[in-house]
């Protein structure tokens, strides 16, 4: 368990993740998304649609861009005898194609999650010091990335926005979670591992937060020992920084409620949605153009009115 020198095997050429090459200012965001080698289908989606790296508008009626998006997928290794099959080449190629693939030397199972944070934040400390925020998420999450932007913006402008980065961090926060002892469940950790409650956390389909704090994870990190629930432990890491994150509705880990999600603007509204398959994201990306017009000015949940003049 104590173990986090895994090599890596593959990663971006010298740059922090896959972006623009003519970038004129750092990286407002890095798009961090758990993946696995046989997913093709879903980076593939995501690099068409939420992933797209370069400069991103977030307020396109008046044209006025918000900044530098990079893009990188967090991998371990199959195990190639269950699988019958090596896709080392494959990836190869992948990786030589877009550039957005790191990749370590581990078992690349639901336990081993936390090994992607903790060696993501050791890569991001090297090379990634000037990007202001990272987006670490799952790859079946839905992400309205020009509302991302803008609201990230948003944060920067804020009074003693450099003092609150330290600490910051948003998403859908967990208070009170107990574990889970039903030896049958994938979560199951026994009351001889663990006992008492869990530290409040930010539930890891998709929580977004500083470059700063990164490093800081990075740095304190090294000092909590590993825990086989990933968003669990980052939130034990908060909790050794004297911080925790904040709550926002607008990230729906647990999907819309009622009838919410048949409203024409919904996906307009949120920042992301957990649970869809590759196809679900290319329909909801199109559709979301499509009704960009009609629904331009929607507030995101639970905020008020967003500004155009971001």
């Amino acid at each position: 368990m104590q173990r986090r020198d895994y090599p890596l095997l593959l990663q971006p050429d010298g740059v922090c993740g896959a972006g623009a090459k003519d970038e004129k200012e750092p990286p407002l965001l890095l798009l961090a998304i758990k993946s696995t080698e046989l997913n093709f289908k879903n980076r593939h989606v995501i690099r068409q649609t939420l992933g797209q790296g370069g400069w991103v508008a977030g307020q396109k009626r008046n044209n006025n861009g918000v900044g530098y998006v990079r893009r990188v997928f967090l991998l371990g290794k199959e195990n190639t005898e269950e699988l019958g099959l090596d896709l080392s080449e494959i990836l190869q190629m992948e990786s030589k194609l877009h550039g957005d693939i790191l990749q370590w030397d581990f078992s690349d199972t639901f336990f081993n999650l936390t090994l992607k944070d903790v060696l993501f934040w050791s890569w991001f400390s090297s090379l990634c010091g000037q990007t202001s925020f990272v987006f670490k998420g799952d790859e079946d999450v839905f992400v309205n990335t020009p509302n991302m932007l803008s609201y990230l913006k948003g944060e920067l402008k804020k009074p003693q926005a450099h003092e609150s980065m330290k600490g910051f961090m948003v998403g859908n926060v967990i208070i009170r979670a107990l574990p889970n002892r039903v030896n049958k469940s994938k979560y199951y950790v026994p009351e001889s591992f663990y006992k008492g409650q869990y530290p409040l956390y930010a539930g890891g389909g998709g929580v977004v937060y500083s470059g700063l704090l990164a490093k800081r994870l990075h740095d304190v990190s090294k000092r909590v020992h590993l825990f086989p629930i990933d968003d669990v432990y980052v939130g034990m890491c908060m909790a050794r920084l004297n911080a925790g994150p904040v709550h926002h509705p607008a990230f729906l880990t647990f999907d819309f409620t009622g009838n919410d999600e048949d409203q024409l603007c919904s996906y307009h509204g949120i920042l992301l949605v957990h649970r869809c398959l590759p196809n679900q994201v290319l329909k909801l990306w199109a559709n979301m153009k499509k009704t960009e017009a009609q629904c331009w000015g929607v507030p995101l949940r639970g905020g008020t009115r967003r500004n155009t003049t971001l």
